[in-house]
């Protein structure tokens, strides 16, 4: 009986954690080309998921051969960003999207590309 309740215990407290810590993953349309680590994705649905643990985010769209991998070169402080909802932030230079930032709901955001010299943010808002 001692034993059934420590792994009633155990089970809930990992499923907690997972759930408070898993992976953070959002589908979200985007309405224009942009690029990614030097590869040029077309308008439309992507994915973007940062697995717990692993500092990178995988980007992976419908077409095959669509999915990279970027590493996150910082956290953002949340204390900054309070959101309800996921928003990609992209660097626009000229006509050129460049996916920077990413901001999960209740989490740090994550900076994956800095863009020195002027540019303008497009952000595309994901609604939960």
């Amino acid at each position: 009986m001692k034993t059934r309740v420590c792994m009633r215990v155990g089970l809930i407290t990992l499923l907690a954690v997972t759930l408070g810590y898993g992976q953070a993953m959002v589908r979200a349309d985007v309405p224009f080309q942009f690029t990614v680590r030097g590869k040029v994705f077309p308008a439309g649905q992507y994915q973007f998921m940062k697995e717990p643990g692993k500092e990178m985010i995988r980007v992976s769209g419908t077409a095959k051969g669509s999915a990279v991998i970027v590493p996150i070169l910082t956290q953002l402080s949340k204390a900054v960003h309070t959101l309800k909802n996921t928003h990609l932030v992209f660097d626009k230079v000229g006509a050129t999207h460049f996916l920077s930032e990413i901001w999960f709901p209740g989490q740090d955001g994550f900076l994956v590309q800095s863009t020195k010299g002027q540019h303008e943010h497009a952000v595309v808002d994901v609604p939960q």
